[in-house]
């Protein structure tokens, strides 16, 4: 466990890493210890040490004061941004972390509310911000006026800047926007312009995090913001294959159990290194082994069922959402094309083709291909290739739609699909 994010260690180790491990293992667990709940922190984080080192080196800079960059964590949904940005907020003690959620950036003005609501340590303070401070109020302070009632310190700033600059005073503050695509490009605009300030002109140790699925790439693009370039970039996929087999391996073992090998790689192939689907599958696992220490195959029998029927109604919720973004037809083209790949990996060129089985004007197969990323239906993990955001949630899209897919099925069997190495 680090002392100080980015700062020697104290105890006169030497420099602590934010990627160090914890050497203690935890206690055994008296309930479940995996969560597959939206943004739980797990009992075991493993499987992101690039992630964690990248926001090591930027906070490092941050703390020596230099102009650095902000950091855009970017992922299909169920890939564990959350998770990560909570692991940030434990492995700090000196550096305050604040985590805020886009839902809270409809404006500028209100993601400011929140910030003073979550920067102010003072009870009495808040209560008064939520009486005295007006969505009207803090309009006429992004104008330029200080918001002030009587005398007095407690009166609150007027814009984010302002809000931030107050909070990382006296000590550094990382700043965690979670769900960031869902917030306004303008809100997204001045939270970029208040960071960049805070550095470069303040001199001030902060750190602003951005976390998003692939539609935060197009809010920023849409973003005014003068620094919206300045920002670095980080893929948030699947784990690796090591990554998934240390959380099953060590979540297990917090709780005194362990896996027969055979059945812990049939585990791991179920799991496709989705990291909502580890914790989910590990819970039936968990589950299933009831006092038996010994994850068998009685217990990956017992857990399937279970398993499955909770994966087929999260699936559901993903075609629901993607139903309702009117890109059902779309999304059955491109799963079948990304199934033909070899590799299941699409060039940009064959994702567009396959986009014209739905739309012949090149505009509309760019929005359509726009539209998928959105909701995390694909994304590409790199400059060129397309490839599902979501494992296995293509097979069910097209089994959901078996008239569309036999609508666009010549179509796309005829298309020239590249293999992508």
């Amino acid at each position: 466990m680090i002392a100080r994010l980015g700062q020697p260690n104290p105890g006169g180790q030497g420099d602590v890493s934010i990627t160090d491990e914890r050497r203690n293992a935890p206690e055994q667990p008296t309930e479940n210890p995996f969560n597959a709940d939206a943004g739980a922190k797990p009992t075991v984080f493993r499987g992101r040490d690039r992630e964690l080192a990248m926001v090591d080196g930027a906070v490092r800079k941050a703390l020596a004061r230099r102009s650095g960059a902000d950091i855009f964590f970017v992922g299909p949904r169920g890939n564990g941004k959350t998770a990560l940005l909570n692991e940030i907020k434990g492995r700090t003690e000196d550096t305050k972390v604040l985590v805020v959620s886009g839902d809270d950036g409809t404006s500028p003005e209100a993601m400011a509310r929140t910030l003073v609501e979550h920067t102010s340590e003072n009870a009495s303070f808040r209560s008064r911000v939520r009486k005295v401070v007006t969505p009207s109020a803090f309009d006429a302070g992004m104008k330029g006026a200080n918001l002030k009632w009587g005398a007095g310190s407690n009166a609150p700033p007027a814009s984010i800047r302002a809000v931030l600059k107050r909070a990382c005073v006296r000590r550094p503050l990382i700043l965690c926007v979670d769900e960031a695509h869902v917030a306004t490009p303008e809100t997204l605009s001045t939270l970029l312009n208040a960071s960049q300030h805070l550095r470069a002109t303040d001199k001030l140790q902060f750190l602003m995090i951005l976390a998003g699925t692939p539609g935060l790439d197009q809010a920023l693009s849409a973003s005014p913001a003068t620094f919206n370039d300045k920002g670095d970039f980080v893929l948030v996929g699947r784990l690796q294959s090591d990554g998934a087999r240390a959380i099953f391996e060590d979540t297990m073992t917090t709780a005194g159990k362990f896996f027969e090998p055979d059945i812990l790689q049939r585990t791991l192939t179920e799991a496709q290194n989705y990291s909502y689907f580890v914790q989910l599958l590990g819970e039936h696992l968990y589950d299933a082994s009831a006092n038996n220490a010994r994850i068998d195959a009685q217990a990956f029998s017992t857990a399937m069922p279970g398993f499955r029927a909770d994966q087929a109604v999260f699936y559901t919720r993903r075609y629901n959402e993607i139903e309702r973004a009117g890109l059902r037809k779309p999304a059955v083209a491109l799963a079948m094309a990304i199934a033909k790949a070899p590799n299941g990996r699409l060039p940009f060129e064959s994702a567009l083709q396959a986009m014209s089985c739905v739309s012949p004007a090149e505009a509309d197969q760019s929005a359509l291909l726009t539209g998928l990323a959105k909701v995390s239906f694909v994304w590409q993990p790199t400059d060129t290739p397309y490839e599902l955001g979501i494992p296995s949630l293509g097979a069910f899209v097209v089994e959901r739609s078996p008239s569309l897919a036999r609508q666009v099925r010549g179509a796309v069997e005829s298309l020239g699909v590249e293999r992508f190495d």
